[in-house]
């Protein structure tokens, strides 16, 4: 391998998602951020070249990622004060801004992104077997929560099923056996975490798939997706009294029983109604920059107590969802700026041309999944979400960046 500044971006995207469940990541976040600078500040006649004569949509991604870390900044001058997680989220932001860069310029090895996939699958895998079977945790989470685990879980198996799929005639004989291994291991990870926002991005994520590629005209397609279907479908009544199961069938019966006026029902889906609704009512009280992280938890408390919600969610730090988190501590200005990061990126992938049918579908997999997975908890509450986001979105979108570049000097 040719250790030029490629193949060591993809040596950096190999370590950071390989290790996410057995290592603590933001130092290899932080070294990638202080190597995309020193190569930066060595390519001067490169950034002008490439970079300062694109139009300026070109490269909207910085200027999102500067603009958020300069709202999260002005809110701890102002109202909020600093602590090491809000300054560490404002900082990461701009540490974002170079490695973007340095991915545009000089691309990143995408052989070394499929092994990093390949390795997460089955690291994670094993050790989320591991806590299962011999530490008979029966939600596993691995160093992180369950929610991470499985969330990253479904996105595993949603990717390498994709590359199976789509590439099945194009995969050599040991890389369909590696793909069909790690799928496997991803697939484990799903099942031991037993969350249901990881299935319910699954099930979204596939209709959604069926219908952007019009899977019913290519026959492949339309073997591969009833297949699965079947699969779901067949599973929920084979393993009717396993733990996922359970969580949704108490999940569908509670809610019902909640929304139909019976609030003494409490579980964790009606609990999240209540914090949802909290939420709701803090951010009306400041509807354009929301009330703030910090007095954020001291409004909901208080608002929990006067309509006698659970009282699990006075002192919550989150509100089991992005979009209510963030309408109550930064109302529209900071909902708008967050989703900017996933529009600006579903822009860019439907528009790529340069995108086979696999990585389009891959790259859609990826953002969607953190988009759905907001619905129902608080990605930005996890250092390794807010990695994931912040940092691992801008490098997919740099990524499309320089791939088109690349086709242009072709």
């Amino acid at each position: 391998m040719n250790f030029d500044t490629k193949n060591i971006n993809g040596i950096f995207v190999f370590l950071l998602f390989s290790t996410v469940f057995v290592f603590w990541t933001v130092g290899l976040v932080w070294v990638l951020s202080l190597y995309s600078i020193g190569v930066l500040i060595k390519s001067k006649k490169v950034i002008k070249q490439k970079v300062l004569s694109a139009d300026f949509k070109t490269h909207i991604m910085p200027l999102v990622l500067i603009l958020i870390s300069g709202f999260l900044f002005l809110n701890m001058v102002v109202r909020d004060g600093y602590d090491i997680n809000r300054l560490g989220l404002a900082l990461g932001l701009l540490f974002a801004v170079p490695i973007y860069y340095n991915i545009v310029i000089y691309g990143i090895s995408e052989k070394l992104v499929v092994y990093s996939l390949y390795a997460v699958s089955i690291v994670g895998g094993l050790a989320g077997l591991y806590e299962y079977f011999v530490l008979y945790n029966k939600r596993v989470g691995t160093i992180f929560s369950a929610m991470v685990f499985g969330l990253i879980g479904s996105l595993l198996v949603s990717i390498l099923m994709i590359r199976i799929v789509t590439q099945y005639h194009q995969l050599n004989r040991n890389q369909l056996i590696l793909t069909i291994t790690s799928l496997v291991f991803a697939v484990s990870i799903l099942l031991v975490s037993n969350s249901r926002s990881a299935y319910l991005f699954l099930v979204l994520f596939l209709i959604f798939i069926f219908f952007y590629i019009g899977a019913w005209r290519i026959k492949r397609y339309l073997v591969s997706f009833s297949l699965i279907f079947f699969l779901i479908i067949a599973s929920t009544f084979v393993f009717k009294e396993s733990i996922i199961v359970k969580r949704f069938s108490t999940a569908i019966l509670t809610s019902q029983a909640y929304l139909s006026g019976n609030s003494d029902i409490k579980s964790s889906s009606t609990i999240r109604f209540e914090m949802w609704m909290a939420g709701f009512s803090a951010f009306k009280l400041n509807p354009v920059f929301g009330v703030g992280d910090v007095k954020a938890v001291d409004v909901i408390s208080q608002i929990s107590k006067d309509r006698n919600y659970h009282k699990s969610i006075t002192g919550e730090r989150h509100l089991h969802s992005d979009y209510f988190n963030a309408l109550a501590r930064f109302g529209l200005v900071g909902l708008f700026l967050y989703l900017s990061v996933y529009l600006v990126a579903l822009y860019n992938i439907h528009r790529a041309r340069v995108l086979s049918v696999s990585a389009k579908l891959s790259c859609f997999s990826y953002v969607i999944g953190y988009l759905v997975f907001g619905l129902t908890t608080t990605n930005y509450s996890y250092v390794l979400s807010q990695i994931l986001i912040f940092v691992g979105i801008p490098m997919l979108v740099a990524w499309i960046k320089h791939l088109e570049m690349e086709s242009e000097t072709s």
